[in-house]
């Protein structure tokens, strides 16, 4: 009991200790406050993980980030559902799963699109999702098949009514009203999860393939030029009053060559002792955002005759990125009698992708590396007090990335690397690479009847080091309505 008692106190001290979270690892506060490891048994892996919902019949999880994320836009956690028909079907729905696409794809889409509703930082407070479902069937004790469908993005329509006035003949004013009208704009991904869990031999595999189409569309247009002319010629301007330029403005976007891929298969061998998981995996993200512009301008007079009459179309506003990477992970998992887990892991990759942004001469191409080091750990202890269970967590992730990027034709033509002071490095694909970062987690755990909560927390923020703030990161809530597993 003094034991425990020492234990306690010890990480209720942690608990206290003023650290801010920058960034967290995993879907839930008890992956966080174990480093991220991802050979722990818990719902939150099943997000984007089909087959995993097999393990985990009629629950229910949420949870929220006590600490704003930047550049990720779940402000909110995800919160995720499972319920069980009979021995063999399970149906999943999770609201707020993780972005699918870049930050940068919404983030840049957005200002490509001229969209005041759809920009900058303030995406991630906006930023609107359908829940994703997943569905799995269990076929027999070694074989699992699961699909899950998952559609997120942004859209609106905006009609402005604008105003210029001019001074007509006696001495009054007259007013033009025009539209700016927005129509559709809208920036989004759709797509699939297929996944399977088979045993061959001594081994389980579960392949994965995940498929999207991202995309931006959108029209603008405004009527300027048309209604100047009704109301110059219905009520003449004053001699020698002068107009801007009389436009009637077209632009509509679209997103060619846009897909999300990414597959691949884990492989998991297990005996009474010990566990080995190791995984490798390719992703693809392509797209390619244009802004069409058609123009009609003329020279209007005070009568409202129209000369120098200019129709046409200006050079398309591209960007276009090609970004494919492949990534690996390997964890082992010793078996404890005595309810404790300990985890080593990697993961790391590589990868490699070619950028062209609008309003920017530089072409850039990228290659770049990242390696994860992780150690989770958890001990849980029965009947704690008033408690079923409680659960004591640390965990400890390094970080390491590099990154190489090759510029031509913007002024700089050259190769530099992610240590030194990169030019164009503010640009829309600006990178957080050639970091070396340490995070130092922790959490706390509670089991009572058929409710858990979980509580996660930064010892040491991810970037800046100590900092005053608040002292948690995120915390979970789940009820476990669940008579039985499979």
């Amino acid at each position: 009991m003094v034991k425990r008692l020492v234990t306690a106190l010890l990480l209720i001290t942690g608990l206290l200790f003023n650290a801010i979270s920058q960034n967290v690892e995993g879907i839930n506060a008890r992956i966080d406050g174990m480093g991220g490891s991802g050979l722990t048994s818990d719902l939150g892996w099943a997000v984007g993980h089909p087959t995993g919902i097999a393990n985990f019949p009629d629950q229910m999880q949420g949870t929220i980030y006590t600490t704003p994320i930047p550049d990720i836009g779940e402000t909110y956690g995800a919160v995720i559902a499972v319920k069980g028909f009979g021995e063999k079907f399970r149906l999943g729905v999770t609201f707020n799963e993780r972005i699918h696409m870049s930050y940068s794809f919404y983030k840049d889409g957005g200002l490509i699109l001229d969209a005041t509703h759809i920009n900058g930082d303030n995406n991630a407070d906006k930023f609107a999702m359908i829940p994703s479902v997943a569905l799995c069937w269990k076929f027999n004790d070694d074989f699992k098949f699961g699909v899950s469908s998952f559609f997120e993005g942004q859209s609106y329509e905006n009609l402005t009514t604008q105003r210029f006035k001019y001074p007509k003949v006696g001495g009054d004013s007259a007013e033009v009203s025009f539209i700016h009208n927005e129509i559709g704009k809208r920036i989004s991904v759709w797509g699939f999860v297929a996944e399977a869990w088979l045993k061959i031999g001594g081994l389980y595999l579960r392949p994965t393939i995940k498929f999207g189409v991202p995309g931006i569309y959108g029209e603008e247009e405004t009527d300027f030029q048309t209604q100047l002319k009704k109301s110059l010629q219905s009520t003449p301007a004053a001699a020698g009053t002068t107009f801007p330029d009389a436009i009637n403005e077209k632009y509509s976007w679209e997103c060619p060559e846009a897909m999300l891929i990414n597959g691949g298969v884990l492989f998991v061998a297990a005996n009474d002792n010990i566990e080995f998981d190791w995984g490798v995996w390719y992703g693809e993200k392509t797209y390619q955002f244009k802004k069409n512009i058609e123009e009609d301008t003329a020279d209007i007079d005070a009568s409202g005759n129209a000369s120098n009459q200019r129709v046409g179309t200006k050079p398309k506003i591209e960007s276009h990125r090609i970004s494919r990477g492949i990534d690996y992970f390997i964890g082992v998992l010793p078996s404890f009698s005595d309810n404790f887990y300990f985890a080593p892991e990697y993961d790391g990759g590589f990868g490699w992708s070619k950028a062209k942004e609008p309003d920017i001469a530089a072409d850039s191409n990228f290659f770049y590396m990242y390696h994860n080091f992780r150690l989770g750990i958890e001990k849980n202890i029965p009947d704690f007090w008033i408690f079923d269970q409680i659960s004591f967590r640390s965990g400890l992730v390094a970080y390491w990335t590099k990154e190489w990027r090759s510029i031509k034709n913007g002024g700089f033509d050259g190769n530099v690397n992610s240590d030194e002071n990169m030019p164009w490095g503010s640009f829309f694909w600006g990178s957080n690479f050639g970091k070396k970062q340490a995070k130092v987690a922790g959490g706390i755990g509670f089991k009572k009847a058929r409710g858990y909560f979980d509580l996660s927390i930064d010892f040491i923020k991810w970037k800046q080091g100590i900092v005053k703030g608040p002292p948690s990161a995120m915390a979970t809530i789940g009820m476990d309505f669940g008579r039985k597993e499979w």
